[in-house]
């Protein structure tokens, strides 16, 4: 299990030393919800680097899965969000493949989405409706 860095583009603070390839990260700071997510080394290396600021480059699938769910908008503003409950997400090196997917959210069906301020898409694929 990693912490976010300090800064963009930081280092990574090991909180526990796993068995496996996967990397568990906390909710991303300055969300207004806990949104912990577990990945794979290439949706780590892609969201590490978007959200450093710079352009990812992968070049094979990445996979992440949320267990409690992420808070999404349909519309893009605060105030409006509503919980979508755990979820699998992909990353493609082929961003026209997720072209033509749903953008909405709110229909429990498989969206694609984007980190804050980035462009490049994943794959949301949402397992089961969130219960309150």
């Amino acid at each position: 299990m990693l912490d976010w860095p300090s800064a963009p583009g930081g280092e990574y603070r090991l909180l526990r030393k796993g068995s496996n390839e996967w990397t568990c990260l906390p909710a991303i700071p300055g969300y207004p919800h806990d949104e912990p997510g577990c990945f794979d080394p290439v949706f780590l290396h892609w969201i590490q680097d978007s959200l450093a600021g710079r352009t990812p480059h992968i070049d094979r699938i990445g996979i992440s899965y949320m267990y409690f769910g992420a808070w999404q908008s349909k519309d893009g503003s605060s105030g409006h969000e509503f919980h979508v409950g755990p979820q699998l997400m992909i990353v493609s090196p082929r961003q026209d493949d997720l072209q033509g997917f749903n953008r909405d959210p709110s229909n429990g069906m498989p969206y694609v989405a984007h980190l804050p301020h980035r462009t490049e898409l994943y794959l949301v694929m949402p397992v089961r409706q969130w219960d309150e």
